[in-house]
């Protein structure tokens, strides 16, 4: 599974876990003020254990409550004060938003459509029912991705074919994997993937050639997902079967990493099917000039390391490289997946279909009302309130912070050299905003008039210290 389509589904277990912490009860007693709002307690007991999850020793204290609160608080004036300026109706922002709950609506059609589809009640019992015995497993594999070339596979399938003489002569698996096997994570091990199941397998190909195999023996070569393999079937074990309900949920775990593939294969079949509803265009001939303006020639390869940031022009980024009913993505959109350029065409391809599915996929799960559940409706609050917060940072603070450096540079630029300079500016950037910050705070403060309510504090701490116990505990017990 190539990296951009990776990303998919680590958004998703990061969305699936945003979804957790914004479960359970709520504690609405009020820490401080202002006008068109107040900071409560649950405000201040989420945002510190967040901050403190990996900080078992930090205990909450007074300082920090108030610390806390004070940030809370500006965030949500913030928001106030962004709508006052009419941030809200700004069209980059609103449609900013709207690609944002299309995606959080992608993730939920993939929590709810995709995954249960594969992972799915009969596949963890089967799992679980062949929890024990299992069996020493260890492979020799010569990768064959989707960019190889029918050369490259065809040199693969050589290879493989070669190591298995060698085996058939008498070499030992161990030496030969350490010695011809490419996944480097346990080549140096002697190809050894530990005591595994049948279903711990991700490749229906593995799992079916383990089924055949004797124990103590290996198999001929074949080819499986990821490309050429031998495998080893080494001494079984007996293992205490834990009760189901406990072990469901590393049975999950272990499906949804071992099955990934399977998993992007569905979404790529969806997508397919669903994008024709939205008459989804790529415009080829424009991923083209892009490509080449960035260093492709016609006809290389595209893992050629290509150079777009220093190439493309803000003309080129505002193109657009696909079309849809409700949409478009154009080259800057790219940029965003991993906040940073695209390394080479095949990069910049996959980028622009990861965007265009979660968008129509999106829409879809729109389409299907999945946006109507509360948990959705929170998410796209707190997104909104984001974007608001942004916008009103880069207009009273970033742009501020960005006209001081300007003089700076002004100020010094014919008696320092460059490097002094740029040594100058990133030690004066920090002071800059955090000045511009604290004004701009104060104000808003004085604006909403933003008042303490010490009379609740100690209830806030008490909560705060016995959630802080919970949180350690559940930490603990995850490691064990």
């Amino acid at each position: 599974m190539n990296k951009a389509r990776l990303i998919i589904l680590v958004a998703l277990v990061g969305c699936l876990a945003l979804l957790s912490l914004m479960c359970g009860p709520k504690d609405k007693t009020v820490l401080a003020t202002f006008d068109g709002g107040a900071v409560h307690i649950d405000d201040y007991i989420e945002y510190y254990l967040s901050a403190s999850r990996h900080k078992p020793e930090m205990m909450p204290t007074e300082e920090d409550l108030r610390k806390t609160v004070s940030i809370k608080a500006m965030e949500k004036i913030a928001i106030l004060e962004a709508r006052e300026q009419g941030l809200d109706q700004d069209e980059e922002l609103v449609s900013a938003l709207k690609q944002r709950k299309r995606r959080i609506l992608f993730y939920r059609y993939m929590q709810e459509q995709v995954i249960p589809s594969v992972i799915t009640d009969s596949l963890i019992q089967a799992y679980y029912d062949h929890f024990s015995p299992q069996y020493n497993i260890k492979y020799i594999i010569r990768p064959v991705v989707e960019t190889s070339t029918p050369e490259f596979a065809e040199a693969q399938k050589d290879t493989i074919e070669h190591v298995y003489r060698l085996l058939k002569s008498g070499r030992p698996f161990e030496s030969l994997a350490n010695e011809y096997s490419q996944d480097i994570t346990t080549n140096k091990k002697g190809g050894d993937l530990g005591y595994v199941i049948r279903e711990s397998l991700g490749d229906a190909k593995l799992r079916a050639v383990m089924d055949t195999l004797s124990e103590y023996a290996y198999s001929e070569p074949f080819r499986g997902y990821n490309g050429y393999y031998i495998l080893y079937k080494g001494e079984s074990r007996t293992v205490p079967v834990p009760p189901f309900e406990e072990a469901r949920p590393k049975i999950w775990r272990s499906l949804y990493k071992t099955r990934q593939h399977v998993i992007k294969d569905k979404v790529e079949k969806q997508f397919e099917d669903i994008s024709k509803d939205y008459n989804l265009v790529i415009h080829e001939d424009v991923i083209e000039q892009i490509n080449q303006k960035a260093g492709a020639a016609p006809g290389s390869s595209t893992l050629k390391l290509l150079d777009y940031s220093s190439e493309l022009d803000q003309d080129d980024m505002d193109r657009v490289l696909a079309s849809y009913d409700g949409g478009v993505v154009k080259v800057y959109d790219l940029f965003k997946v991993e906040n940073k350029e695209p390394d080479n065409a095949l990069d910049f391809r996959d980028r622009l279909i990861v965007i265009a599915q979660q968008q129509i996929m999106g829409m879809h799960a729109e389409s299907m009302g999945l946006d109507e559940t509360p948990e959705i409706q929170e998410q796209i609050q707190m997104i909104r309130a984001a974007l608001l917060r942004n916008e009103l940072s880069i207009i009273t603070i970033r742009n501020k912070v960005d006209a001081r450096i300007d003089s700076l540079r002004e100020e010094h630029k014919d008696e320092l050299t460059e490097g002094e300079l740029h040594r100058l500016v990133q030690k004066r950037q920090w002071d800059f905003e955090r000045e511009i910050k604290a004004q701009f705070e104060e104000r808003m403060k004085e604006k909403y008039n933003f008042e303490w309510v010490t009379g609740n504090f100690d209830r806030a701490l008490d909560q705060a210290r016995q959630a802080k116990e919970e949180q350690n505990l559940e930490v603990e017990k995850a490691k064990s």
